[in-house]
């Protein structure tokens, strides 16, 4: 049976409705000649208090300088000092004072108290030396002898890790009865330091550094000497 609704294409055409748009009325933008502010005199006042923030912050920071510290309150400062230093097994290194000692143990006063070690952690101990100038004679010393005195010449180095201030070489002789027969030192010619308390002085060796002296002792009256003694001393200041 043929189709009863026929052959030919039939067009649709379907209408789209849109919803309604509420039209908004122009908004009446405000004109810069009708600010509500006084725009000169606020950026005037603003800078003004830009300018007084930057003066107290620059005040503040100049506050903020570290403190004088006297040398005084540097000196009461107590670093402990130990004499011995201890390694362990396991690489710890301790230092102390050794108050006692047995076959099996080591009783240590420490930083920290006392302090109990076995013998069989330690693999190594020795006398610890804190690092400083450390001035030596190059060797004995030529001596000239003369009837009211001896002259002494040489040569000393610092073979220590800091300077020597204040080197001075030190000469005594002595009779056969070990009494006293004559004594006087000399300051070494070194290094010219301008130290803190504006002493100036050419008297220090610096780690290395070696010079030559001469020194003079005079004899008591008319003692016979029998032999001598050298000493050096020095400090270490700033």
């Amino acid at each position: 049976p043929e189709d009863s609704l026929g052959s030919d294409d039939s067009t649709v055409i379907e209408e789209t409705l849109l919803p309604q748009q509420k039209e908004e009325p122009a908004k009446e933008l405000l004109k810069f000649e009708k600010t509500f502010f006084e725009y000169e005199l606020n950026l005037k006042a603003l800078k003004m208090e830009i300018d007084s923030l930057k003066t107290v912050v620059s005040g503040y920071e100049k506050k903020q300088t570290m403190p004088n510290i006297n040398r005084d309150m540097l000196s009461l400062i107590q670093v402990p000092e130990f004499k011995h230093r201890i390694e362990l097994q396991n690489g710890t290194v301790v230092l102390g004072d050794i108050l006692e000692e047995s076959d099996s143990s080591l009783v240590l006063n420490t930083q920290i108290g006392k302090l109990v070690l076995k013998k069989q952690m330690v693999i190594k101990m020795d006398e610890f030396e804190k690092p400083g100038p450390k001035v030596i004679f190059l060797g004995e010393p030529f001596v000239d002898y003369y009837p009211d005195r001896q002259i002494f010449s040489g040569s000393v180095k610092n073979i220590g890790e800091r300077r020597a201030d204040f080197v001075r070489i030190i000469g005594k002789l002595w009779d056969q009865t070990t009494s006293n027969v004559g004594i006087d030192s000399v300051f070494a010619k070194g290094t010219r330091i301008v130290y803190n308390s504006n002493v100036i002085a050419d008297t220090a060796l610096e780690p290395g550094q070696s010079t030559t002296y001469v020194l003079t002792v005079p004899i008591k009256g008319k003692m016979a000497v029998q032999y001598h003694t050298m000493d050096i001393h020095w400090v270490e200041t700033q």
